[in-house]
């Protein structure tokens, strides 16, 4: 008698399926990684394999001839140079941002340019890019940007990804930027699910703008004594959380440019002791619940705030309920976490 085989059911398919994608992570876990190198700079030159090459912009030269994986470390020293980083490789200094200073070279340029995914940049002091950015990632995705200090240049960084080009999964990560126009930009609808936490933004004009960037995490940053805080321009379903935003001229400007920026999550912030904490300059409701203002009554939070009160062609701001203590910060593990699950998403987008 012929054995008829019976048909897959519903339960028996999404077994196959997650055995299939937990192969697929475990070869890519097990599966050993080619050779990397690590190079060494120093202010004259640059050592790949024990050979040292004379150059004067060592950075420059470092990853022009490094390869994917590379890792780059930057001694102690001031530099002057403008790297292009087409290539996936970790530039970082030996000993911190303190003792590792990169100025721009030629300040119409930017003293890094990012091309390539998975690269990073780590631990420098980065000056002087004035019509450019400190560090600007352009097209890449999975970039880790992390404890630099950057100051004196147009945008301290930013990161630029239209819709057919993204830039996405990106981490900018405990960083100081002060005394630029801009501190963190954000521009194009590619740019999105990013990480942006733990930084330190102050003495800009703008601290940290989105322009049509969506779906992006802001969370755990200090941003202070610039004229507009958080600035979103056209920037949609962002969430906002566990910010400190003060002493600013406008704590965040809602700013209408074409479209309004909607659906984002703005909550349990603390938004105080700024000229208007919140600006509303678009003609739909902006939801702005649970976040601390450092005021305990509806009215003195409400002379705070621009809104429909104050121009009837506006919509309204509403905020509340809100907190009458400082909104809890989170814990560092949630932000480890959270950047463990962009790496995944990453990797499941490839598979």
């Amino acid at each position: 008698m012929t054995q008829r085989i019976k048909p897959l059911t519903a339960t028996s398919f999404k077994t196959i399926i997650i055995l299939l994608v937990v192969f697929k992570l475990a070869f890519l876990v097990v599966t050993p990684k080619a050779s990397c190198e690590t190079i060494y700079v120093n202010e004259t030159g640059w050592v790949k394999g024990g050979i040292f090459h004379p150059s004067s912009t060592p950075i420059s030269s470092a990853v022009a001839n490094a390869s994917n994986g590379d890792e780059i470390v930057i001694r102690d020293g001031i530099y002057h140079d403008n790297v292009n980083v087409d290539i996936s490789v970790t530039i970082h200094s030996e000993n911190g941002s303190s003792r590792c200073f990169v100025y721009a070279a030629n300040k119409n340029g930017n003293v890094f340019s990012l091309s390539s995914s998975n690269s990073s940049v780590i631990g420098l002091s980065i000056v002087g890019a004035n019509n450019k950015a400190g560090i600007r990632i352009e097209y890449a995705e999975n970039c880790t940007i992390r404890d630099n200090v950057i100051w004196g240049c147009n945008d301290g960084i930013y990161i630029r990804g239209p819709k057919s080009k993204p830039s996405k999964c990106n981490r900018i990560i405990n960083n100081t930027i002060y005394n630029n126009e801009i501190g963190i930009k954000l521009s194009g609808k590619g740019c999105k699910i990013s990480n942006i936490s733990n930084n330190e933004i102050y003495n800009c004009n703008e601290g940290l703008t989105l322009i049509h960037a969506n779906m992006n995490i802001i969370q755990r940053n200090d941003i202070y004594n610039n004229t507009c805080g958080i600035c979103l321009k056209n920037a949609d379903e962002n969430k906002i959380t566990h910010n400190y935003i003060h002493e600013n001229k406008f704590g965040i400007n809602l700013t209408k440019s074409n479209d309004n920026s909607e659906n984002n999550s703005i909550a349990y912030n603390n938004i105080l002791n700024n000229t208007w904490n919140i600006y509303n300059n678009q003609n739909i409701i902006a939801i702005v619940k649970n976040n601390y203002w450092g005021l305990l009554t509806n009215e003195s939070i409400d002379s705070k705030i621009y809104d429909d009160d104050e121009n009837s062609s506006i919509g309204k701001i509403v905020f509340y309920p809100f907190l009458t203590n400082s909104a809890p910060i989170q814990e560092v593990r949630t932000v480890l976490l959270l950047v463990i699950g962009l790496s995944l998403l990453t990797i499941a987008k490839r598979m």
